[in-house]
């Protein structure tokens, strides 16, 4: 196994880890302390919370910006399609070359949607006055996984490159043809594994330090949202 490889198992181990733990503690916290009477019900505020309070218009200014929201939904799509990749790549799992081809035109609309992201944030003089480094960093780092990962899949995986060069060249095993034939190419796809794996690692090893652990911290946020406005019967809202 390849030392990058390695470094991206290891990465992910500490990763889940201390989200882990970040989860647990979460957990043990337990329901907040509110001593009000209850007027409403909890439960039925959970699903209102994670999908209709989600919506831009029920949200306090980002109906104002919907191309940035918009930007937003399709880069952490974007993300999550990332994360299924890296662990699909992590066992070996491999797809058609026209999947491929999908997956990362998909992936290159959610690094436009980075980047977007990020020129707004440096160029926009409120936004700036409320960043703080980890926002750079960790837009650059997600960004750079995505990217990443989609030349991952149309160049990386030496073994896969050779094959689909030999096949696109209407070759066959009986002509003779080695890796070594394709050494230019393999050499490339290398370099390109080696960096989409210590992207990965690199992401992996920042996410619990940085804002990236709101993966967690947002499930919990939006549980406490809906247990406080549950409680006292605002959400799910009643139609007038």
């Amino acid at each position: 196994m390849a030392w990058y490889i390695c470094l991206t198992y290891i990465s992910l181990l500490v990763c889940l880890s201390s989200l882990l733990y970040h989860f647990v503690k979460i957990v043990k916290l337990g329901n907040p302390n509110d001593l009000s009477t209850p007027s409403g019900n909890a439960r039925e505020a959970m699903l209102y919370s994670f999908i209709g309070a989600m919506s831009p218009t029920k949200k306090e200014s980002a109906y104002l910006h919907l191309p940035t929201y918009a930007a937003g939904l399709l880069y952490h799509m974007g993300t999550f399609l990332c994360i299924a990749l890296l662990i699909a790549a992590l066992v070996n799992l491999q797809f058609p070359q026209v999947v491929n081809w999908v997956l990362s035109a998909a992936l290159v609309v959610s690094f436009a949607s980075g980047v977007a992201i990020l020129v707004k944030r440096m160029f926009s003089k409120e936004l700036r006055q409320l960043s703080n480094p980890d926002d750079f960093i960790s837009n650059i780092l997600v960004t750079l996984f995505q990217v990443a990962t989609a030349v991952y899949l149309l160049g990386g995986a030496p073994e896969a490159v050779f094959a689909n060069a030999t096949t696109s060249a209407g070759l066959t095993a009986s002509s003779g043809l080695t890796a070594a034939d394709f050494a230019g190419v393999t050499v490339t796809a290398s370099a390109i594994t080696s960096a989409y794996f210590i992207t990965a690692s690199l992401l992996l090893l920042y996410m619990p330090v940085g804002k990236l652990k709101h993966a967690v911290y947002f499930f919990a946020a939006r549980y406490h949202l809906a247990f406080f406005y549950g409680r006292r019967n605002v959400w799910p809202p009643k139609i007038k």
